[in-house]
């Protein structure tokens, strides 16, 4: 949608992603569910405004999005932050925007976390898996061709 009408990039700036922000912040303030069922649903808010940025090329929010959902979920979860696909996503992202913006050694990371996390996703399914953790292969090894 925003790459065939670039009007809407503002739209989705100065208001998609505030309005997410808000809900986000509506998630983390909600007392009648766990700390856990609270922290996975604003880490997918987080998500969502992660690949909001991505769309209107707000890189340097992106980056400090992703690292906040990623942050979260190692606190809030430590190891057991692998067992959800969302996990997988973020560090996918994050591994994304390093190869985008020409950092081949940390996207490689994030693309190696990437695939030990959907591996271990329990919240996908088998063929998800597979076109998660292939789709994090090509771009790991597409990182790796631009170090040598």
């Amino acid at each position: 949608m925003l790459s065939r009408d670039k009007g809407l990039k503002p739209i989705v700036r100065t208001q998609v992603i505030p309005l997410m922000r808000d809900m986000r912040e509506m998630i983390r303030r909600s007392d009648d569910v766990s700390e856990e069922d609270r922290c996975l649903q604003e880490v997918w808010c987080l998500y969502r405004i992660e690949y909001s940025e991505y769309l209107v090329d707000d890189l340097d929010s992106r980056e400090k999005t992703g690292k906040e959902a990623i942050a979260m979920m190692d606190s809030v979860f430590k190891e057991r932050a692998r067992k959800y696909s969302v996990y997988g996503y973020c560090l996918h992202n994050l591994g994304y925007l390093y190869k985008r913006t020409s950092r081949p050694s940390a996207a490689c990371k994030y693309f190696h976390k990437a695939i030990t996390a959907f591996g271990k996703a329990e919240d996908i399914t088998d063929d998800k898996r597979a076109e998660e953790i292939a789709e994090s292969k090509s771009n790991l090894e597409d990182a790796k061709s631009k170090m040598r």
